[in-house]
């Protein structure tokens, strides 16, 4: 009985409520708890519930051997990606293990503790030293990029012309491995700021003259880690670079340490980079031209038939060009026909000067030259009548005996009895006023 106001406080109440109202109280209502409901289930529930799922077992197979099963093997272990470094286990397309050291940004090149140098191994060997033929060698780069490129290149050049790649390319360790496959001698291409940097922009990690020892260390062991087996560095661009004294002395002393030469491909003539080369003690050799700054078949040859020229005139020249089809086509011509017009093609490490590296073709091939006007001042008419002169003032003198010991088996003619007017003078005469 007690319990007896309850309802009639509800009928009370409803009875109070617009009867209007009463239906949208309840929809509210309704809502209100539907949206508790869903804000718990979201925060308090299982976050998969609804997704599709399926569980399934796992099991590690038996480890077995020749054997049969093996209880007690161990797991194998997880090697991290990052730790595996491939080492060759000998001589090849890849490279020495000697003449490699293992570094965070990969393997790089070393002298070995034998004391051998890339720039040795890696080199292509040159011909005889006695062949007084002029020297001619080449440095076609570019190469790494794109694979039609690289088989075109060698597939039409002589294994004597030397081969640079870059170090942007995504194959580089198969690239390097058939150009050396070929006989090819393999050279890094390294980026050098120019003088209109960074609007002319080599690439990533371009050496700079505003960038510090540390920083410009960390860009030279990046490029030289891409691939192995190269026995030297050639530059691209460096206008800027090359004239400056400090960071080629940081770029001299890399390349003699790691036991490789320098080729300077510079656009600039009259660079520093020749005598800071000799203070470091560096390898080191300087292109003669640029063979392909006109991509016309005419303006190549004209280049070539330069080249050739210079080879002619000093014993030796050097030149470089990019691995375009026009150009490979126009070397691949020229080549075929160096041998029957006397010229020497050689790989550009055999012209490489300095840090005990000499090129033993120079002496033969310049020492001709040397003798030629020692010859031609002997035959002068002007020296004939001052020889003439010289011998008349001085015949009551000159005794035959003393003089004639002294001179080398060439001027013995001294000896004879010096006539009035010879029509052609002896020969130790002319050194008979200087005992």
């Amino acid at each position: 009985m007690a319990a007896d106001w309850i309802p009639a406080l509800t009928a009370k109440v409803l009875a109070a409520l617009d009867r209007r109202r009463l239906p949208g109280t309840i929809a509210m209502t309704a809502a209100v708890v539907a949206g508790i409901v869903f804000i718990s289930a979201s925060v308090f529930g299982d976050p998969k519930d609804g997704e599709p799922s399926q569980v399934i077992r796992i099991t590690r197979p038996v480890a077995t051997g020749l054997g049969g099963p093996i209880a007690s093997a161990p797991p194998p272990a997880e090697i991290p990606e990052s730790a595996v470094v491939s080492v060759p286990t000998s001589a090849g397309p890849t490279g020495d293990p000697a003449l490699l050291e293992v570094s965070k940004v990969g393997l790089l090149p070393r002298i070995a503790a034998d004391g051998r140098k890339p720039m040795q191994v890696y080199a292509r060997a040159a011909g005889v030293a006695s062949d007084r033929r002029p020297k001619v060698a080449i440095v076609v780069g570019g190469l790494g990029v794109g694979k039609a490129i690289r088989d075109a290149a060698l597939a039409r050049l002589p294994a004597d012309v030397s081969l640079a790649f870059t170090s942007y390319g995504p194959e580089l360790g198969e690239d390097v491995a058939a150009a050396r496959a070929k006989g090819h001698e393999v050279l890094l291409e390294v980026p050098l700021e120019p003088e209109d940097y960074p609007s002319t922009d080599p690439g990533v990690h371009t050496l700079t003259t505003d960038g510090s020892v540390d920083k410009n260390t960390k860009r030279l062991s990046w490029h030289m880690s891409r691939f192995t087996g190269y026995a030297g560095l050639i530059s691209t661009h460096g206008s800027k670079f090359l004239a400056d004294r400090k960071d080629l002395a940081f770029l001299m002393r890399s390349t003699r340490d790691r036991g490789l030469f320098f080729v300077d491909a510079g656009p600039v003539p009259g660079t520093i980079s020749r005598d800071v080369a000799a203070i470091w003690g560096a390898s080191f050799a300087r292109i003669d031209g640029t063979i392909d700054r006109s991509l016309s078949r005419d303006a190549i040859d004209k280049e070539l038939a330069a080249l050739e020229a210079s080879a002619r005139k000093r014993g030796f020249a050097i030149g470089a060009m990019s691995a375009l089809p026009v150009t490979v086509d126009r070397l691949a011509t020229w080549a075929d026909e160096l041998e029957s017009r006397g010229i020497d093609l050689v790989p550009v490490s055999s012209l490489v000067t300095g840090g005990g590296q000499a090129v033993a073709a120079l002496p033969a091939v310049s020492a001709p030259a040397a003798a030629k006007p020692k010859a031609r001042a002997t035959s002068k008419p002007k020296l004939q009548s001052k020889a003439t002169t010289t011998a008349r003032g001085t015949r009551s003198k000159v005794k035959p005996k003393p003089i004639a010991a002294k001179p080398s088996p060439r001027k013995r003619p001294a000896s004879t009895t010096l006539q009035p007017a010879p029509a052609e003078p002896p020969a130790t005469p002319t050194s008979a006023p200087h005992p």
